[in-house]
């Protein structure tokens, strides 16, 4: 353990993990045809990675108990996957008050179901992630496409 952390509190494996991610990036950037779209979404997977690295970091810095931060951690990252894929698919009508409304409506009721219905213990099982963010994300389309309608077809790549 005295091992591991002292590897954590140097900080060089870190700067060398952030300039290999962005490096990647950077490589699979250039490999596409290089577009705004491309741009932001690459940068947007660098944000949320360094967010989840820093999220675990410090709570092993501040002591946070384990359950606790799975508590936390498991609802968060189903989640952004239940509502993440749903909403990129269904993206062309961001400009629409009811398509958030109806994010805003999953989102209540994915935590309502996190928070309210889950015990402490089965809230921070990992497990849950691929259990109940699965169904999640299909119901979350289904219910997309029922309030939004279809969205266009995108002609092949």
């Amino acid at each position: 353990m005295l091992i591991m952390a002292k590897f954590l509190h140097n900080g060089l494996p870190w700067i060398t993990a952030i300039v290999v991610l962005t490096g990647w990036c950077i490589y699979r950037i250039l490999r596409r045809d290089v577009t705004r779209s491309t741009v932001r979404d690459w940068l947007l997977y660098v944000v949320v990675g360094m967010l989840i690295i820093a999220a675990v970091v410090l709570s092993a810095y501040s002591r946070i108990e384990i359950e606790t931060f799975m508590g936390w951690l498991v609802p968060i990252c189903t989640g952004a996957i239940f509502l993440g894929y749903p909403a990129k698919e269904a993206w062309e009508f961001h400009k629409l008050t009811k398509y958030w409304f109806v994010l805003g409506f999953l989102a209540t009721a994915h935590f309502i179901f996190f928070f309210g219905v889950l015990s402490r213990q089965w809230r921070g099982n990992p497990v849950l992630i691929a259990a109940t963010g699965l169904p999640e994300v299909f119901i979350a389309t289904v219910i997309l496409s029922l309030c939004l309608g279809q969205p266009e077809a995108k002609p092949p790549a």
